[in-house]
């Protein structure tokens, strides 16, 4: 996706792009920095939160790497990402 991003927007993903690695539910990319010169999100400054995670009665889910980086990899390169 090419497109400018405010710092702080909440980017809803969707679900064709990528779900949750634990539940499967529908993820929102909080972005955190930007890239001054194109207005990119920086990679590793984007947050990754499950909206089901609050929700769950067992107190959220662990977001180990292991089950997370592809989903990671997937949402950073939907927003067009600096890595």
């Amino acid at each position: 996706m090419n497109k400018s991003y405010e710092l702080g927007e909440h980017v809803p993903i969707p679900k064709h792009v990528e779900v949750c690695a634990e539940c499967g539910g529908e993820l929102v990319a909080i972005i955190n920095a930007i890239e001054k010169a194109t207005g990119r999100p920086v990679g590793s400054e984007v947050e990754i939160d499950c909206e089901n995670h609050w929700r769950l009665l067992d107190g959220g889910h662990r977001y180990w790497q292991s089950d997370w980086q592809p989903v990671r990899d997937a949402v950073e390169k939907y927003l067009g990402a600096e890595r």
